[in-house]
């Protein structure tokens, strides 16, 4: 014999419907600075801001141009952090190679964060 839902349960199951979904969509929600506590009011980057960094290749696709660059933070923006970049031609990236310094600016676009200008970052003198 089934035992009718009290209005109890029907709220321990709304509560529990709840915890599963913010489980399993937290660390989306983290990773797009949706919710994120830890941020220090740090903001989401804007679409018409052209943000200037500099960083390293952790990994290159010309062919693709698509670029991993761990880059440094951008006070008010972003910590620092490796992330995937795109550019609007390939060939920009053909003489980069990985593990190179490089100084950059980049926006966020409809398909992504991508780099507008890239250079080779000055070596530094001792």
């Amino acid at each position: 014999m089934a035992t009718p839902e009290t209005k109890e349960s029907k709220t321990w199951l709304g509560v529990l419907a709840f915890f599963v979904v913010l489980a399993l969509l937290g660390p989306t929600l983290l990773y797009r600075g949706v919710f994120d506590p830890d941020r220090g009011g740090e903001s989401s980057p804007r679409s018409d801001a052209l943000y200037y960094t500099t960083g390293e290749i952790t990994e290159l696709n010309a062919g693709e141009g698509r670029v991993f660059i761990a880059h440094e933070e951008i006070p008010g923006v972003m910590e620092a952090m490796t992330m995937p970049f795109s550019v609007r031609d390939a060939s920009v990236l053909k003489p980069f190679r990985t593990g190179e310094a490089v100084s950059f600016s980049f926006r966020r676009g409809e398909r992504g964060f991508q780099i507008d200008e890239i250079t080779h970052a000055a070596a530094a003198t001792p």
